[in-house]
């Protein structure tokens, strides 16, 4: 697999860092949980609204990777959840890849970590994220399900996506 860290390129006059042409920044996890936190103290739809910012990013990288870099569907899936855990977004780990199905774990989730105990799942980006991929893998739309959450006291994130009935 890739290794992703030594792909990012510094532009020091633009202020930009990129991988294979896409920019990416660095940002603590504590002010994506502080922001988080605050939006969910005004709106019941906090979630849904971050879940949509990382579908959108999910769709652009997954297909967007997939046609630079030639990988099939499988090895898309593969290097996004590589990507994840190299970038700092936790260990990801694929539990099980199907026609219609997807589901992952996340280990460590910097966003359930920083984020306050819950009775419900925090990771909202990253469930939006790989519902983007889903999406590419599935050719369809997909439910997103955040079944486990560290945040709620679970030992890891684990996700499902379903293929949705057209």
């Amino acid at each position: 697999m890739a290794n992703i860290i030594d792909g990012l390129v510094w532009d020091s006059d633009a202020g930009a860092m990129t991988y294979n042409g896409v920019r990416y920044l660095l940002i603590r996890p504590e002010t994506l949980s502080n922001w988080q936190e605050a939006v969910e103290q005004h709106t019941d739809k906090a979630g849904e609204m971050i879940f949509s910012g990382g579908l959108a990013g999910g769709r652009l990288s997954g297909r967007g990777f997939a046609e630079k870099m030639g990988l099939t569907a499988r090895q898309m899936v593969d290097f996004m959840l590589e990507m994840g855990s190299q970038i700092g977004w936790g260990r990801f780990v694929l539990e099980d890849l199907s026609e219609d199905k997807l589901v992952m774990k996340v280990y460590n989730s910097p966003f359930a970590v920083a984020h306050s105990p819950t009775a419900q799942g925090v990771c909202h980006l990253i469930r939006g994220v790989f519902a983007g991929v889903a999406e590419a893998v599935f050719d369809s739309n997909v439910t997103a399900i955040e079944e486990e959450c560290l945040a709620k006291g679970d030992e890891y994130c684990r996700f499902i996506f379903r293929k949705t009935a057209v």
